[in-house]
């Protein structure tokens, strides 16, 4: 059986992701594992969840989560920080410090804001530290990796 997913809906570091998520009461949300969602039901695209959710699990185990009715997230299983999310066909984010945020900002199309057809999603809306990653990139990997230590310093 795979343990539940930990979220740490108070602390600070997740105030701005929580608000872009629209999770309103973090007191009462709820945090639920992939086997408890329909995949078909997140907003994002199936291959795009398979994809996130194995960068999560290759980090380690137990870092997919969803909140309430939120798309796929990846959340540090020891400190609680989200640091990870998926949405619509091409949005991947993560939460990465400095210098590989920075590097990330400079790719064009992509680090701080993604353009599609008919709206924008941007990283500062999710907070100060996100940055917008090519989804199927072969640096991405590296990335997610980098998105959770960096979490696990955060609390």
């Amino acid at each position: 059986m795979v343990a539940q997913p930990y979220v740490n809906l108070s602390s600070p570091a997740n105030q701005p992701i929580l608000t872009y998520l629209q999770v309103k009461d973090p007191a009462s949300a709820v945090v639920y594992a992939p086997a408890d969602v329909n995949l078909w039901g997140l907003g994002t695209h199936p291959d795009l969840v398979e994809y996130f959710w194995k960068l999560g699990k290759a980090v380690q185990e137990g870092c997919a989560c969803v909140i309430d009715r939120s798309g796929p997230l990846l959340s540090h299983p020891t400190s609680g920080v989200l640091f990870g999310l998926a949405g619509g066909t091409s949005t991947l984010a993560f939460r990465l410090a400095d210098p590989e945020r920075s590097e990330m900002f400079a790719v064009p199309g992509y680090g701080a804001s993604y353009n599609y057809p008919k709206s924008v999603v941007y990283a500062k809306s999710m907070g100060a530290d996100w940055v917008l990653i090519k989804p199927f990139d072969k640096r991405t990997p590296d990335l997610c990796q980098k998105a959770f230590t960096y979490a696990g310093t955060l609390g």
